[in-house]
């Protein structure tokens, strides 16, 4: 046991200066930090890190503007990426380790300046702690005025937070054609409606759905947009979600709904 911390000790000693300062966070077997790169101009790259999650969620940190370097593969923009110092110090906690994460590709080293990456993915078969499902979403057409649509799920053992949303106009940028032009959604529970909601950003808990949004890894809405979002707390048991277009006169379309549980851990302010 000595012999294995010693080795432990230089491993996370040869990991850059950040990995120590995080180290009490990045290194846990439901965890793990990652980057992320994307355009951001001629010659420029946006560089953001990150802790991906057990349960798939990823908490995000703010982007920075950095040099492209010249030897960055056009396939790993866009990735989910784990610094290969950072994933032997993960795996080093562990055979449990590796039945909740894994590197992708065939353990490929992707290059990006003077730095190494794997591309990394939660495993189909980890093992949730809790058994908890943490993202439901079904895309489905709603074909003309009066016409709904519906999703169910269910809250386990404590009061929970979810973000619901219900994306029509903000389909179009995935290639959707003819998508629902104003979704309204409401949350029901035996029959009753105990939430609703239309034209996100123009309701109060704007800047909730934005911070959830952001937390459960989901992608953004775009301001003004009449898709319909909101955060809400329910206590255990089976609910509904239901989506129709906003006035009855309302022109048929594809929504997409969606439930994400926001993890304990992860603060919705």
């Amino acid at each position: 046991m000595p012999a294995f911390k010693s080795w432990f000790a230089l491993l996370l000693a040869a990991s850059a200066t950040a990995v120590a300062a995080q180290a009490a966070e990045l290194f846990r077997l439901d965890r793990i930090a990652i980057t992320r790169f994307s355009e951001a101009g001629p010659g420029k790259l946006s560089r953001q890190t990150g802790v991906l999650l057990l349960n798939e969620s990823i908490r995000w940190r703010p982007a920075v503007v950095i040099d492209r370097p010249a030897n960055l593969p056009s396939y790993a923009l866009n990735r989910t990426l784990v610094s290969t110092d950072y994933w032997h110090a993960y795996y080093a906690l562990g055979s449990g380790a590796l039945t909740n994460f894994e590197v992708l590709e065939n353990a490929v080293t992707i290059f990006v300046g003077d730095n190494t990456y794997y591309a990394v993915g939660v495993r189909e078969d980890a093992a949730f702690a809790n058994g908890r499902v943490v993202n439901l979403s079904t895309l489905v057409r709603l074909a003309g005025p009066g016409d709904s649509a519906t999703a169910g799920f269910i809250i386990t053992d404590r009061p929970r937070s979810v973000l619901i949303r219900a994306v029509g106009p903000g389909l179009a940028g995935f290639g959707v054609t003819a998508p629902l032009a104003n979704p309204f959604l409401s949350v029901q529970r035996n029959g009753l409606t105990l939430f609703f909601n239309d034209n996100w950003s123009d309701q109060p808990g704007r800047t909730e759905v934005e911070t959830a949004t952001a937390t459960a890894g989901a992608f953004p809405l775009a301001l003004g947009s009449a898709d319909a979002a909101r955060v809400v707390t329910l206590t255990p048991g089976a609910y509904t979600v239901r989506v129709e277009g906003a006035s009855a006169t309302s022109a048929g379309g594809s929504v997409l709904i969606e439930v994400y549980d926001i993890p304990a851990d992860l603060d919705v302010e």
